[in-house]
């Protein structure tokens, strides 16, 4: 199975190419190689894949069965990925996102052939990649499997908090400060470790079963914001103080730092169905649990130096002491 990966030296691809190993893929990556992978024995293609000569000279370097798209981010990148891989590759897998849905509570979890009514930029141009290769998938030009990610984490990525991907939070718990939480903490949400995801980005390989649809990569039971506070405290051994603070308030005094994930995203249910990926892709599971995940990632990060500081956040910081003194 000689298997393709555009992006592939960061996070979520670490993950995937684990897994197509331990399945005996033949494993190349396409990048830019400003990042080096996280595992040596991989061979690396060096190119742009907003440069389309850069990009078929790659895929057409070796007989690709399947070509994992992680890094597709518009339109144009995915027409050039349909051109080139017409009727040259079997299979392509596309990493996609959960924030297509928009953030209207429906009332049930979401099913991955609910309508999609994004709201912002970043998930409209994922959409737009969606429609290109879906349409090319219809008309036979090859088969595509589409995965929709929502909060990861592991392997070197920290968890997001709701105000942040690059969280302030966990330093603050472990140092016994108290955290900012939206609301009344009760919104949904979802976390899935990287290393389950890249088990079903490899399962999903050539898995005839996968053609032509959508998976959220999802564990089956979602989380309360309480809840994931809550077991990341646990997972550090410390007691977690929160601040409830009104949503509104906190994009307020955010000055516009918060807009993108607490306004678009986080501040908002989070809840998708998983029913079939677990059904056609049955290797997919919960290998990872927050509380044992959230520990080694966090202390991980404070060791090698890149976990934000407590104090780091000035806006954060004055957030909580209006809401201390109020």
């Amino acid at each position: 199975m000689k298997t393709l990966i555009i992006g592939g030296s960061g996070n979520i691809g670490h993950g995937v190419i684990l897994s197509l190993l331990e399945k005996s893929a033949e494993v190349t990556l396409f990048h830019r190689g400003k990042t080096t992978s996280q595992v040596n024995e991989i061979e690396s293609i060096f190119g742009d894949r907003n440069n389309a000569d850069e990009l078929e000279k790659a895929i057409s370097s070796q007989p690709f069965d399947i070509v994992i798209d992680l890094i597709c981010q518009n339109k144009t990148q995915a027409e050039a990925l349909v051109e080139i891989c017409t009727e040259k590759v079997e299979h392509i897998i596309l990493s996609s996102s959960v924030t297509t849905y928009g953030n209207k509570f429906r009332g049930r979890s979401i099913l991955p052939t609910d309508m999609q009514k994004p709201e912002f930029e970043y998930s409209q141009n994922k959409l737009d990649c969606e429609k290109a290769l879906f349409d090319a998938s219809l008309e036979k030009k090859f088969n595509l499997t589409i995965m929709r990610l929502a909060n990861i984490y592991g392997h070197g990525r920290l968890m997001p908090c709701q105000l942040s991907f690059k969280s302030v939070a966990w330093d603050r718990i472990l140092n016994d400060q108290p955290i900012l939480c939206s609301s009344d903490g009760q919104a949904l949400t979802h976390i899935t470790h990287i290393t389950d995801i890249g088990n079903a980005f490899a399962n999903a390989c050539l898995n005839e079963t996968c053609y032509q649809k959508a998976y959220h990569l999802v564990y089956e039971k979602c989380l309360t914001w309480n809840q994931y506070y809550n077991a990341i405290a646990d997972s550090l051994e410390k007691t977690l103080k929160l601040i409830y603070a009104p949503k509104d308030i906190l994009l307020e005094l955010g000055n516009e730092k918060y807009d993108s994930t607490l306004g678009h995203i986080m501040g908002h249910h989070q809840y998708y169905d998983s029913t079939s990926t677990y059904r056609d892709i049955p290797e997919f599971e919960k290998t990872i649990p927050l509380n044992t995940g959230a520990k080694d990632v966090i202390l991980n990060a404070k060791e090698k130096g890149f976990l934000p500081a407590w104090d780091s956040d000035t806006i954060y910081n004055q957030i909580v002491k209006h809401f201390q003194e109020s």
